[in-house]
C-alpha cells in the first residue's frame, strides 16, 4: 500500500493558506503552500511567488493561469490576506509521490502588461478613454472582469475633451 494515499495534506491551521475562487477553481487542498515571497513597493503592484507541494504530478498548468487566488498569512497579531490572479505557474519537480510547483500571483491589473496595442483617441475625455479601455478588457478577459469594476464619479461636471491622444505600444 502506498503511504502517500493514506496521508492527506491539509492547509488547516497552517501559517500559509492558498485559496482559489471562481467556477473552475481547483479543489481546496490540491496545492499546499510551503514558501511565500511577497514583494511590493509604493505605486507598484505586488508580486507573490508561492512554492507549493501537491500529491498530484499531473496538474494541467494552463488551468491555473488566470485563476483568482488568495493567500492568507497568519501571524501572532492576526492575519493578512493578499488576493490576485495567477499570472505564471511552473512545475519544479517531483519526488516520492509529491510534486512541487511555483505560482506567481499578482493583481489583476498586471495582466495588462501582457497586451500591447497602439491606439488613437480623438475628441474624447480622459475618463471616457479610461472607461473604454477598461470595458474592452472586462469584456475579453474574465479574470479582470471578476476582479474589479470602474466607478467614475467625477468632481467636475464634464471634463474637457482631448483633441488627440495617441498611445503607442502601450500595455492597455
Amino acid at each position: 500500500m502506498d503511504l502517500m494515499q493514506c496521508v492527506a495534506i491539509s492547509q488547516d491551521g497552517r501559517i500559509l493558506e492558498l485559496q482559489f475562487a471562481g467556477q473552475n477553481a481547483p479543489r481546496r487542498n490540491l496545492l499546499f503552500p510551503l514558501r511565500l515571497q511577497l514583494t511590493g513597493a509604493l505605486s507598484e503592484p505586488f508580486t507573490a511567488d508561492v512554492t507549493c507541494l501537491s500529491q498530484s504530478s499531473a496538474i494541467e498548468l494552463k488551468t491555473l493561469l488566470g485563476q483568482r487566488a488568495g493567500i492568507t498569512i497568519r501571524h501572532h497579531d492576526g492575519e493578512r490576506k493578499v488576493n490576485g490572479v495567477v499570472t505564471a505557474v511552473r512545475q519544479l519537480g517531483a519526488d516520492g509521490g509529491l510534486s512541487s510547483y511555483r505560482l506567481r500571483i499578482q493583481t489583476a491589473l498586471a495582466l495588462l502588461a501582457y497586451r500591447r496595442t497602439c491606439r488613437i483617441f480623438q475628441e474624447e475625455s480622459v475618463p471616457d478613454i479610461v472607461a473604454q479601455i477598461v470595458q474592452e478588457h472586462r469584456a475579453s478577459n474574465p479574470p479582470i472582469a471578476a476582479s474589479f469594476r470602474l466607478d467614475q464619479q467625477l468632481r467636475q461636471r464634464r471634463p474637457p475633451e482631448v483633441a488627440y491622444c495617441h498611445a503607442y505600444s502601450e500595455d492597455m
